[in-house]
Order: C-alpha cells, then structure tokens, then sequence
C-alpha cells in the first residue's frame, strides 16, 4: 500500500517559519521513502477522507472528523449535533452511505485545555484528531485527558462514550495525562499515521512532547520525530492537518478544487 499512495502536504503558511516547518515536515516523510506532493493549501487533511481507494468529500469527508479503523470508523459527534438545540441527528444514516460497510461510532469532541477553568466558555474542538489518537494495526486508542477533564458532555459523561467505542471494536483505550498545557501548544495525538512494514504503521509524531513519545515507546510503536512548534501555536493545526494522502495516479488538482 505505501507504494500506491503519496502524501500530500500543504506548505501554504502566511509566515517564513511556518512555510519552513511545513517543508521540513515535507522532507522528513520523503526521506522514510513516502511519494510527497506538495500543495499550496494550509489544511489538505479538511479536504476530503480517502478511504478503501475512494475520496470522501463535504461534511462526511472533513479529514480532521474521522478515524479510520479496520472495519469501522470513529467521527466526531459535533458533526452530528446541531449547535443550538443539541438534537442529534442519525451518525449511521449519515455516514454509512459514504462508508458502506463500516460500523460507525461517534466520539465526543473535546475542549480546549488552555481554557479548562472556564468551563462554561471553554471553546470546542470538533476535530477528534486534535485529541486522541487511532492507531488501526495495534488496535490502540490513545486519547489525551486535557481535553476531556469536563465531567459532562451534552448531558453525557464523555469518557464513557470513549470506553463504549472502545470494548465495542475490542481497542486498547489510554489516557495521555501531561502534567503540563503542552497538549494546548503542541496538540501530540495530531499525527500523521502512515503504512509501514509487515502490516504496521508508523507516526510522525512532534518531537516537542517527550511523554508523548515515551508512552508510543511503550507500546513499541515505530516513529518519526518532527520539530513541529510555530504550526500548532500559532496556526492551531498539527502535523495530521497539514497533511493528507491520495492514490499517486490522483491529480492533486482534482482534490483541491472541491
């Protein structure tokens, strides 16, 4: 599969230093033997979700929304939740026509950390991959306590929603507990996770969250690091939200136009 796609990588950034990170992230997937095509877009990953060879578009398709497991898929539930009545609408019946044959579950969204005292006024991350971490061939679900510390979540108790997706499709659940805001400079769980050998995968992970790294360790998980700091605390994206991956026989083009 690695030798079927390419990555794409949004190098659009307003400043030198993030145009420079962005191409620094560019060159570090290149040199672990990754096709990388560049687009002049800051988020690729908004555009769409390529999923079982086929490109997911609009609401369905919002890249930073969705996790993709085997068999399945976790979005986020503020893609199903209207924002002034709250009401919920069909996650199945709005996702399964656009991933036929795949369960769908829906995650809570997180909120964000640097504002946990407020929580009244505390802003939303509908993006679930600011916030947690799937990684499909160890079955692991690694989801960061900063941003789930709110005991209730529309009436609900988040973690016990997470821990439902979780023994439903038989996945390891992990809390990253920092003891410091960084997961609200550096948002760890945002990394970009790609094929790698013998049906596993690696992740290109910031290296400017040490724990973060320690707790991949400890599940032996291959990895590449990456100098990632003006782009998540400035821009408010990571590393998966710069990027994307394709079919390589896929013009970009035809991606960015939608």
């Amino acid at each position: 599969m690695k030798e079927d796609i390419s990555v794409v990588v949004g190098t659009y950034d307003e400043t030198r230093t993030g145009r420079a990170e962005r191409e620094s992230l560019a060159r570090i997937i290149e040199r672990h033997g990754f096709k990388v095509e560049r687009a002049p877009i800051a988020w690729p990953m908004d555009l769409y979700v390529y999923c079982d060879g086929k490109y997911v578009h609009g609401t369905a398709g919002e890249g930073g929304c969705v996790h993709l497991g085997d068999g399945y898929l976790i979005a986020s539930e503020n893609m199903f939740i209207d924002p002034e009545s709250h009401i919920r609408a069909d996650a199945e019946a709005m996702m399964r026509p656009h991933y036929p044959g795949r369960r769908v579950h829906s995650m809570p969204a997180g909120y964000n950390a640097a504002e946990a005292g407020m929580l009244e006024s505390c802003s939303i991350i509908d993006h679930i991959d600011m916030t947690s971490l799937l990684i499909p061939s160890r079955g692991l679900l690694l989801v960061d306590q900063s941003f789930y510390r709110r005991n209730m979540w529309y009436g609900e108790n988040p973690k016990r929603r997470i821990a439902e997706i979780a023994e439903k499709e038989s996945l390891t659940l992990e809390y990253y507990n920092p003891s410091s805001n960084s997961s609200s400079r550096y948002f760890p769980m945002n990394c970009l996770v790609l094929p790698w050998k013998k049906g596993e995968e690696i992740v290109f992970a910031n290296s400017n969250v040490k724990p973060f790294l320690r707790l991949l360790n400890k599940y032996d998980i291959t990895f590449a690091e990456v100098d990632f700091k003006y782009t998540p605390q400035h821009m408010l994206g990571s590393i998966r939200c710069c990027t994307n991956v394709k079919k390589r026989k896929t013009e970009i083009y035809r991606l960015l136009r939608r």
